[in-house]
């Protein structure tokens, strides 16, 4: 089918647009071919776009219109030009905004055409996510993910709007940054100039959106995509995007303000009005009475229940009366098999110190008293279902020992509570309200968050917020005098939104010396605070003012108000599960070319800038003999030719083991290998200048032959090759093979100097060569030997000059008996002698 031009023609109209009101105007439609139905005379089609559908006819009064019409199929991208017509009583469609109208066409233009697609924009029934994913552009032409991104972009534009024009400016903060600790692995950029060092992707903009308070900004925003290589869940993208803000002076309350002020703007943008303010809890309260620090307020929360029993009771039940004893109440349940309730007592995670009790039906026959009061406590229907979590009895705790147990009773209450609620989310029905209804909405703020978390396996203390989080003004004292670190508050404060964390922030720390003393309670020395952070501290010895700030999730804001169950729903082009883009195909290996760069710039930062050049001196001259003989097919007919193609295989994997250990700093270890690679030369050359010196090396190197061969990778040995290697390792030695001088002896006079200056030098890495043997004989692997040497940039000069002055001979020697061109080489062998000139 031939296409047409779009020339000229303009669209007057989106899809969506036509109304009752438009009746008898000419206008131009473009769009997709969402669905066809075919009448004989008549032919109508859908034709979509971002703002909705139109019908459009094809009749008999155009004849050749409706013959091209006739052709079209999903996909097709066609643009049209017709009258608007009203549609009359049963002709009209209640379901589309368009409904009443339709459009006559009298030209249709075929813009382009369409393969069958694997599934249709217009479908009710999705394939599997990750075929939506591989076509994510058919994907987001449907309706639902159109409108999740006009979604996005009015409550991204609300958000703008509400925040300048309340003083905050949007200013942009790098991407590629140092590598901060923030809970999770960082994206690593490694860089071309400064080799062995990397830049990271941010985590969050958190140091410079401070330092711009230091700079004076005092009102910042952005709306900026972070990065955190982490496990991927629904409610996780290894990229998102968040609302990111600070300001000057703030009262933590002034914060509140502002956030309920533009995320009031963001819902208003999706047609609902929030109240002005929301609800707030310490984290102490949440725990109690929710048994998180995220409580969906949809749902009861955790009651009190202890007072309900004999004190007889709780040593009945083994409970530690020092503990919290609570009733978590699930409404609407109704009545459950015995089979049921124990399915249920296997949610509970058993730790220890939390005890689940039991539900409250099988309590009734022992405590019946106990369990009519918890019943009124609770406010329990009868169809509600209740279970009962205390403390296991046990030792004596500390003052702190009690406090964290406290909180792990509430924590397993509250994650049972959880898990009941989506088990029968069908029946009490708390999360299926109407997503138009602000009522759904459950916002809260939780404060005053424990300072530090202690680390029980590493025996130390960890930012419960991050180390930048400021103290309670209360508990100032504690920190600065380093006790009672487990009572100290931070002012950090989290939103919530029914059981999701919406965004997380805090007053910072403005002063040097706090600052210094939190990185000293976390374990971190002056050295290593000035390592990590010593830009910033030096920062806030310039007069910096009080400051804090906040950080919301976009994407989780839109997937709440699109009622969507992933992230993946409200993000253009996602990650999987497993972390791949399915539609580009990434990660994927690099281009050679960037593969080297990337080895290069990964290596150990301690190395000059002379090893660098010599490294990739090395690198090249590889290159260049592997371009001669590494893809060439070597007769190999006689023992000479059999023994120069191992030799040159033997060299090429020398050359680059020896190029990756000094890379990384091991030069002792890559000059051992190093000696191997002149050797290899030496032993080409006399070799290629006699014949029979072939034989007798084969029958020397005996079992050194096996490893020969198995270096030899681009061709299989055939049976008369086989053969000839067997019957070498099974002869003894008859002839004697020249000793190093006598072979260096046989070369011709223009080489002889060259291989003369370096015998001193391979006796003394020979002796490293049976430093390596006795290690392994110790039993040292060789990744352990080659630790225990550890690293000498000297002797990294020394292995890679070896390399370069001595690969290049294996090369010519070997090319010329097999009569192949060295010319390839010829250029870097000058590159080579201009860098060995140099160093």
């Amino acid at each position: 089918m031939q296409l047409d031009y779009l020339g000229d023609l303009r669209r007057t109209h989106p899809c969506g647009a036509l109304r009752v009101s438009d009746a008898g105007k000419t206008v131009t439609l473009m769009g997709w071919v969402n669905r066809r139905r075919d009448h004989g005379n008549l032919i109508f089609i859908d034709l979509r776009d971002r703002t909705g559908i139109t019908q459009i006819v094809f009749d008999t009064d155009q004849k050749d219109v409706l013959e091209k019409a006739s052709q079209l199929r999903h996909e097709y991208v066609i643009a049209v030009t017709g009258v608007v017509k009203v549609r009359e009583g049963e002709m009209v469609n209640r379901k589309v905004p368009t409904g009443e109208i339709e459009l006559a066409v009298s030209e249709l233009r075929l813009l382009n055409e369409a393969k069958t697609p694997p599934f249709s924009p217009a479908d009710t029934t999705l394939p599997n996510e990750e075929v939506r994913l591989k076509y994510r552009y058919l994907d987001l032409r449907r309706p639902e993910m159109q409108h999740n991104i006009e979604l996005r972009h009015k409550v991204a534009l609300a958000i703008r709007n509400h925040l300048s024009e309340r003083g905050f400016f949007e200013i942009e903060t790098p991407f590629l940054t140092r590598s901060t600790p923030e809970g999770a692995r960082d994206f690593l950029v490694p860089s071309r100039v400064h080799h062995g060092s990397f830049y990271a992707l941010p985590q969050s903009p958190q140091l410079f959106k401070q330092i711009l308070m230091i700079s004076g900004c005092e009102k910042y925003f952005q709306i900026v995509r972070c990065f955190r290589d982490e496990d991927l869940r629904a409610d996780r993208q290894l990229e998102f995007t968040q609302i990111d803000l600070e300001m000057t002076y703030p009262q933590q309350e002034q914060v509140f303000e502002v956030v309920e002020g533009f995320v009031g703007a963001a819902w208003k943008a999706a047609g609902i009005t929030l109240p002005p303010k929301f609800a707030r809890m310490t984290y102490d309260q949440a725990m109690e009475q929710y048994g998180s620090d995220k409580p969906d307020l949809r749902l009861p929360g955790l009651v009190d229940v202890k007072s309900s029993f004999p004190a007889d009771a709780l040593t009945t039940l083994q409970l530690d009366p020092a503990m919290p004893f609570v009733a978590v109440r699930i409404p609407k349940v109704g009545e459950l098999s015995r089979k049921e309730r124990d399915d249920n007592k296997a949610l509970f995670t058993k730790k220890p110190g939390p005890k689940l009790i039991d539900d409250l039906k099988r309590l009734e026959k022992s405590w019946p008293e106990a369990v009519t009061k918890i019943r009124e406590l609770t406010k329990a229907a009868a169809d509600d279902f209740i279970v009962l979590v205390g403390g296991a009895a046990g030792e004596a705790k500390s003052a702190a020992q009690t406090r964290v147990a406290r909180m792990a009773v509430y924590a397993a209450a509250g994650n049972l509570r959880m898990e009941l609620a989506r088990k029968y989310a069908a029946k009490h029905g708390a999360f299926n309200g109407d997503l138009k209804d602000a009522a759904s909405y459950k916002f809260l703020w939780v404060t005053d968050f424990p300072m530090f978390e202690w680390d029980e396996e590493a025996q130390r203390w960890n930012a419960a917020h991050h180390p930048f989080t400021s103290p309670h003004e209360q508990d100032m004292e504690k920190v600065l005098e380093d006790r009672d670190l487990d009572a100290v508050r931070a002012l950090a404060y989290d939103i919530v939104l029914n059981g999701m964390e919406l965004g997380s922030g805090s007053v910072r720390i403005h002063r040097q010396d706090v600052q210094r003393q939190i990185f000293r309670a976390l374990g971190m020395t002056e050295e290593e605070a000035k390592q990590r952070f010593g830009f910033f501290l030096e920062a806030l010895e310039y007069g910096t003012p009080p400051h804090g700030g906040i950080a919301l999730g976009l994407d989780r804001i839109i997937m709440l108000l699109a009622g969507g169950e992933s992230l993946r729903e409200v993000i253009p082009f996602p990650k999987t599960a497993k972390a791949v883009d399915m539609m580009v195909d990434a990660p994927t290996p690099v281009e050679q070319p960037q593969e080297d760069q990337l080895e290069l710039m990964a290596a150990f930062p301690g190395l000059g800038n002379h090893e660098w050049e010599l490294a990739t001196t090395a690198d090249n001259l590889l290159k260049a003999g592997d371009a001669i003989l590494g893809n060439a097919t070597l007769p190999r007919q006689s023992k000479q030719e059999l023994v120069l193609a191992l030799l040159y295989a033997k060299a090429y994997d020398d050359s680059r083991a020896t190029i990756r250990l000094a890379k990384s700093g091991y030069g002792l270890q890559a000059s051992v290998l190093a000696v191997q690679v002149y050797e290899a030369a030496l032993n080409s050359m006399i070799v290629g200048a006699d014949n029979e010196l072939a034989a007798v090396l084969l029958m020397t190197v005996n079992n050194d032959v096996k490893s020969l061969a198995r270096a030899l990778k681009y061709m299989d040995l055939n049976e008369e090759q086989r053969k000839m290697l067997e019957e070498a390792m099974a002869v003894q030695v008859i002839g004697s093979w020249p000793t190093l001088e006598e072979r260096v002896a046989r070369l011709p006079d223009v080489l002889r100097p060259k291989y003369e200056a370096f015998l001193p030098l391979y006796e003394t890495y020979s002796q490293w060569q049976l430093s390596v043997l006795a290690g392994r004989v110790g039993g040292l692997t060789s990744k352990e030997w080659t630790v225990q040497l550890g690293r000498s940039n000297e002797a990294v000069a020394f292995a890679l000059r070896v390399v370069v002055d001595y690969f290049s001979d294996v090369v010519r020697v070997v090319a010329g008996l097999f009569g192949k061109d060295p010319a390839p080489l010829e250029a870097w062998e000058k590159a080579a002698t201009k860098v060995l000139q140099q160093v």
